[in-house]
């Protein structure tokens, strides 16, 4: 039996982690092909995800330090619905592909920080037992198929 490097383990990998493309790496290298390129993929001919892509890239962050932030309220309302982060946590799909609790442990997570989540009908729990985690503000989002 082989000894495993710790400095090698997923965990310390992710950890060590400082942008998308580190966590990226990791996932790919921990996950089946298949599920790591629906993970990873666009649809169709990934337009979409291009344009995304290159849409960010012309971003830029503004470093600011030594400025007070004590008093930081990043809270809005989104659809009407009131959130604590100007953002919404949505589900990928089939996501107990990638976690054991996939859909609710994200719910939970929303609920806990007061973020607006979606559920999508891709999901691998049902729509009644996300809703069942809480009361956090939420959507479905609903794939029609013919």
């Amino acid at each position: 039996m082989m000894a495993h490097s710790t400095s090698s383990s997923p965990g310390r990998k992710l950890r060590r982690a400082i942008n998308v493309d580190d966590v990226r790496r990791v996932a790919e290298s921990r996950l089946p092909q298949f599920i790591f390129d629906y993970l990873d993929g666009g649809a169709d001919d990934e337009h979409t995800r291009q344009a995304n892509s290159k849409a960010f890239s012309a971003l830029s962050l503004i470093q600011r330090v030594l400025v007070d932030v004590d008093t930081v309220d990043t809270s809005t309302t989104i659809l009407g619905m009131p959130t604590s982060v100007p953002f919404v946590l949505s589900s990928t799909g089939a996501s107990r592909f990638y976690h054991s609790d996939g859909e609710m442990a994200a719910a939970r997570a929303a609920r806990d920080a007061n973020v607006i989540y979606g559920t999508t009908s891709s999901a691998m729990y049902s729509l009644e037992e996300v809703a069942s985690v809480g009361s956090a503000p939420r959507f479905f989002q609903v794939y029609v198929f013919k």
